[in-house]
């Protein structure tokens, strides 16, 4: 079932980056091309055949993430936009016991504070010497597994402890994967990750 889930969403993100930017977009998408290429989507790819997710008519925006920190994102917090309303924050505590929860990395000192959280306990904005930046580029510049992150300041180091893996924005495959265990359908672990949208086929 977490398979069937997988694919829709691949082929939901293809067909909309088709829609908005043309087939020539794929030729550069290596995120797509690597979903492609795998043998174990190959049975619920052809199972789930034109199945998309629609939300007004409209293919929808369904992004994923490894694991979260307990809670999804909420679209509008990270978008700035209410466009998007079937992408609620969403609880997931099974999140919380997933073997790379919380990691760490120890860096030389700077001054470091965290200016703004979302309402699942993202960083919004965080000042390093100075200079604000947005979490998920704090995150990028080194390479942290996720933007919900604090600090814990040492004499010469400054460790910062991450929780969950990915930007916490959509569906969040460890807890996914968890409900197709406990015998929920592709159709449920959806709609609960995005709830008001349909399964349509194409």
């Amino acid at each position: 079932e977490m398979l069937k889930v997988q694919a829709i969403l691949v082929r939901t993100t293809i067909y909309k980056e088709v829609q908005e930017n043309g087939v020539d977009a794929l030729k550069n998408s290596d995120e797509t091309l690597d979903f492609l290429w795998l043998q174990r989507l190959k049975k619920a790819w052809d199972e789930t055949e034109g199945q998309v997710i629609m939300f007004d008519n409209e293919l929808a925006l369904v992004p994923f993430h490894q694991i979260s920190c307990g809670k999804t994102r909420s679209g509008e917090d990270v978008l700035g936009s209410k466009d998007y309303p079937y992408l609620q924050s969403m609880e997931c505590q099974m999140d919380i016991s997933a073997p790379r929860q919380i990691e760490n990395i120890l860096i030389s000192a700077k001054e470091m504070e965290i200016k703004e959280w979302d309402k699942a306990g993202y960083v919004m904005k965080v000042s390093v010497d100075g200079e604000e930046m947005s979490g998920e580029e704090f995150r990028e510049m080194y390479g942290l597994a996720s933007s919900c992150f604090e600090f814990q300041q040492f004499e010469n180091d400054a460790r910062i402890i991450t929780k969950g893996v990915g930007h916490g924005l959509g569906l969040s495959q460890y807890t996914a994967n968890e409900m197709a265990k406990d015998g929920k359908t592709c159709e449920e672990i959806l709609q609960f990750f995005f709830p008001g949208t349909e399964i349509k086929e194409v």
